[in-house]
Parts: C-alpha cells; structure tokens; sequence
C-alpha cells in the first residue's frame, strides 16, 4: 500500500509537468484558436485530478478500513468468514464449542484472531495436542497472530446430555441435568463458590447455575 502510494505521488508529478508542457504549446502556438485555446488549461487540470482521484480512492478505501481494525473480507482461500473458521474448528477431535472469535487486521498482511475453545478432556497432553493442531491451522490459513483461549469440561459428561445456550454478554454456558461433572465454563459446580461466581460473572443473567 505504501508503494502505491509513492508510486501515485510520482505519477501525478509526472502528470503535472506534462500537462503545464502541453498548456503551453497550446496557448502559444495555436493562436487560430483565439480564446479558447485558454481553455486547456482547466480542462487538462480537471482531466488529470480526477484521474488521480480514481487511482486514489480504492487507496483511501483500504486505509480507513485498516485504521477502524475491519476484519479481512477473506480469511484464506480455503475459509471464507468466521462462520466457517468456526465451523472447521469444532469439527476436531475433543472440541465441543467455539465461541467468541474474533478477527482484525493491523495492516495488509497481518490479521490477529482471538477465540475461545471448549475442549472435553482430563488429559493434558491431549489438551496441548488439541491447542497446537488449532494454532496450526490457523497459521495455515494466514492468522500467524492468534491467541487461543482454552475452556475444559471432564470427560465423564456425555455429549448429549450438554446443552449449549448463549448468555446475555456471550458466555457460553455447558449444562448437565444429570451429571454434574458437566461444568458451566465460567462457574465450576464443584468449587463451592458457585453463588459467588455467578454474581461476578454473565452466568447469573443466563440460570444456568444452581
């Protein structure tokens, strides 16, 4: 971007010199024209500025969406949108839910992702292979910036008796009606401080902690 920048600045001087060279034959030696002839001069300037202004504005475009930290139109040209980053991502082993992602670009090249991964396992070495394969698809896909949030539920909840409900701050909040091992993401049952959690936290506003 910063080279077409320059590039643009240098093609308009150029511009600017030719059409001042050009003005002048104009006016000097197409006498036969009268008074006309001193029209060139702003019709040549109109011509080149507005020129300028379409090779400029795709420029001014891009950089204001860069400025307000947009996320990429694409990720890759395997994944499309998030939708779908999500979609791929929770289709891996051990990973139950993903949520809160979020993608923004700091320049043309460089996109940064956050996202938070609820993974079902008691094994720390399954958790960390869960998190390098996450990280490295999300390198392959061009999002060499990313910081991957890990949320764990054991493994003597069944799947099927998990439920998944969105909180009103996007808490995502995991609900078993028989098995409390099935931990709530934010307000562990098991800690006895449940109360006080949820008072602290977006679990309060959702019941979902008894």
């Amino acid at each position: 971007m910063n080279e077409w920048s320059m590039y643009l600045h240098v093609i308009g001087d150029a511009m600017n010199n030719l059409v001042v060279i050009v003005n002048a034959c104009i006016i000097k030696y197409c006498v036969g024209l009268g008074d006309a002839r001193f029209f060139s001069d702003p019709i040549t300037s109109l011509l080149m500025c507005t020129a300028l202004f379409v090779q400029t504005l795709p420029l001014i475009t891009q950089s204001s969406l860069i400025l307000m930290e947009t996320a990429p139109e694409s990720i890759s040209e395997d994944i499309e949108d998030i939708d779908e980053l999500k979609r791929v991502i929770s289709g891996f082993d051990h990973v139950v839910d993903v949520h809160e992602v979020h993608l923004w670009r700091l320049d043309q090249s460089t996109t940064l992702c956050t996202a938070h991964v609820v993974v079902q396992s008691d094994d720390a070495s399954v958790i960390m292979r869960t998190l390098d394969r996450i990280k490295g698809f999300l390198h392959e896909n061009g999002l060499h910036s990313s910081s991957v949030q890990v949320e764990l539920i054991g493994t003597r909840c069944r799947l099927e008796e998990c439920t998944h409900e969105a909180g009103t701050q996007g808490c995502i909040v995991l609900s078993s009606a028989t098995d409390t091992h099935c931990l709530d993401i934010v307000c562990d049952p098991g800690s006895g401080r449940q109360a006080e959690c949820a008072a602290r936290s977006c679990c309060a506003a959702t019941g979902a902690v008894e």
